[in-house]
């Protein structure tokens, strides 16, 4: 694989390798939405999952492996087009049987943030078409069509059958076709003009004595219910790969919540580590190159567990930088103010002694008019906590306060934020003018 990638590795074997010392490798079976796609005998079966959203770092690309498909019944299964409202679409899959488990190989770079549509185009030992019709004359024959949909929920199929006449002359007397529906379908009708209908259970026939030239056709209405649940999952492999590939800049390491992951923002250019980033190429000449280590919904614990157990924030490049933004999941998960500063001093400490020329930055909590109240203790901590390292280590240490008041929470949380928490592309220039601004008030210079 090292070779689709035309970059320095730093030592390592493979472009996979490196980015798993950076911690950025997905484990195997990045899960999908799943579940029961078609069931005929309820209305709330359907005919697709649907789109799954993914949880991938917005700040980041996907170079995808494979994508298993599993079914616990045969079926031909079609994943219409991943969709990434970044790059457009990209089709990865048409259509397939799968019987089980069967993995498909993609190995493509793509900016995915839905894995499109996946549903059952057919199931083979469940369609009509697979048993045939048989008439009680000779030289007539019986022709199905493709199967299609005419009611979404119930799966209920309408199937076209046709007799053409191969007799050399014009039909006589009576014409009996005799059908039944296959394992997995419920016969519900057939009608056709000039025919009668006699059915039992999933058996039937039709009779006419209409009149059918030679090289004729006649057809009738077939409808059956597939009742066979059928669910379907996939999962994808796939190496997490940050956007930024300037791999000769020293890191810019952010650890965070869902904001600085990306929730909110429209596109990784507006969020504000790649808009910090360049400010200080554009300002101060200082190269760093992104990495978002950020993790949805997590707080300041799991933050800490990642660090000793995972390794998380450790790598091989001295980082230049560490951002640390959290606070609002703490308080919203009621950790306690004391353990929250205790978990952040850990890092701190721990980057002051690993890499002591990183330059580590707390931002205050970012407005969030339903946890103010936490918050605000929260930021009178941070403060604190920095306050207290000798002055040596505040040269590598800072508090950013700014970011805590970047807009008023209460009557500004519409405009900057998509729901009072996540920040939205507007409230990310806002964000970044509250870093920019302390660092060109306190004339800093990054050595």
């Amino acid at each position: 694989m090292a070779k689709n990638f035309p970059v320095d590795n730093k030592g390592y074997n493979d472009f996979e390798e490196y980015l798993a010392a950076e911690g950025i490798y997905y484990p195997n079976g990045v899960p999908s939405n799943n579940g029961k796609i078609w069931n005929g005998n309820s209305s709330s079966g359907g005919d697709s999952i649907g789109t799954m959203k993914s949880s991938w770092n917005l700040d980041n690309a996907q170079f995808v492996k494979s994508i298993t498909f599993s079914s616990n019944y045969p079926c031909i299964i079609q994943h219409t087009n991943s969709f990434s409202t970044f790059s457009g679409l990209g089709l990865l899959y048409n259509a397939g049987l799968v019987n089980g488990s069967v993995s498909i190989p993609i190995n493509t770079l793509l900016r995915i943030d839905q894995q499109g549509a996946i549903a059952i185009v057919d199931v083979p030992q469940s369609n009509p078409n697979s048993i045939l019709a048989t008439v009680n004359q000779s030289n007539f024959i019986v022709t199905k069509s493709t199967t299609t949909p005419i009611n979404n929920n119930l799966k209920t199929y309408s199937v076209v059958v046709t007799i053409t006449n191969y007799s050399g002359a014009s039909s006589s007397g009576s014409l009996v076709i005799s059908d039944v529906m296959p394992i997995g379908c419920d016969f519900v009708s057939a009608v056709g003009t000039g025919f009668t209908l006699n059915q039992t259970g999933n058996s039937y026939t039709m009779t006419t004595s209409d009149v059918i030239a030679n090289n004729g056709t006649k057809n009738y209405i077939l409808t059956v219910k597939g009742i066979l649940p059928i669910s379907v999952s996939f999962t994808v492999d796939s190496v997490s790969i940050s956007n930024d590939t300037d791999y000769n800049s020293s890191p810019m390491v952010w650890a965070g919540t869902s904001i600085t992951n990306g929730t909110g923002a429209t596109n990784y250019r507006n969020n504000y580590t790649y808009l910090l980033k360049n400010w200080l190429k554009d300002n101060l000449n200082v190269h760093t190159r992104v990495v978002n280590k950020a993790i949805p919904s997590s707080q300041t614990n799991l933050m800490e567990n990642y660090r000793v157990f995972n390794n998380w924030y450790d790598f091989k490049q001295d980082p230049k930088f560490l951002f640390i933004e959290h606070g609002v999941n703490d308080v919203s998960q009621s950790i306690p103010n004391a353990t929250s500063v205790s978990n952040v001093t850990k890092i701190i400490n721990y980057y002051r002694k690993k890499y002591p020329t990183c330059y580590i930055m707390i931002l205050s909590p970012f407005p969030c008019a339903a946890q103010e109240i936490g918050l605000a203790i929260y930021r009178t901590s941070m403060q604190t906590l920095v306050n207290s390292y000798p002055n040596e280590d505040k040269v590598y240490l800072k508090y950013i306060a700014g970011t805590g008041s970047a807009w008023n929470a209460t009557t500004q949380g519409g405009t900057y934020t998509t729901d009072g928490t996540h920040v939205n592309d507007a409230g990310r220039l806002l964000i970044l003018d509250a870093i920019t601004s302390y660092i060109t008030a306190n004339s800093l210079t990054f050595d």
